[in-house]
């Protein structure tokens, strides 16, 4: 579709991807421990622990996630009640990306073939976008 950026479906796939990539560099070392990374632990970047010295409501979210990349949703749970859901939801987000991508990528061609094989739906589309006022030009152009 000309004047649909990619740029958000590419940026989410790929991120999505990276943080799959990068689950499978660290290492927990438990839901409660944490991460490490050439034997080495990466310290917190929680500026509520460091101030105040107790976990805050995202605390364990990172640790959720990397063991839902590495398929261990219990151990995920553990960490953080919230990381299943929210990788589930990123993972759904990832996949429509991806679904978009290749749509575009497939172009008119599958546009055209849609409109053809659906029946008069895609004709009360133009009718309906325009509130009524598409032209018999306009319904001709959307099959062509």
């Amino acid at each position: 579709m000309p004047g649909v950026s990619r740029a958000p479906d590419l940026k989410l796939l790929a991120g999505f991807l990276a943080a799959g990539v990068l689950s499978h560099v660290v290492r927990p070392g438990g839901p409660r421990r944490p991460l490490r990374l050439g034997g080495r632990e990466i310290p917190s970047a929680c500026l509520v622990r460091a101030v105040t010295g107790r976990r805050c409501p995202s605390c364990g979210l990172t640790r959720g996630m990397v063991y839902m990349f590495r398929a261990e949703p219990l151990s995920s749970f553990r960490a953080h009640p919230g990381a299943p859901a929210l990788f589930a939801w990123l993972a759904f987000m990832a996949a429509l990306s991806a679904l978009g991508l290749v749509g575009r990528m497939l172009g008119r061609r599958s546009e055209r073939r849609a409109a053809l094989t659906t029946g008069p739906a895609p004709a009360f589309q133009g009718v309906l976008s325009a509130g009524g006022r598409a032209s018999p030009a306009e319904d001709a152009a959307r099959f062509r």
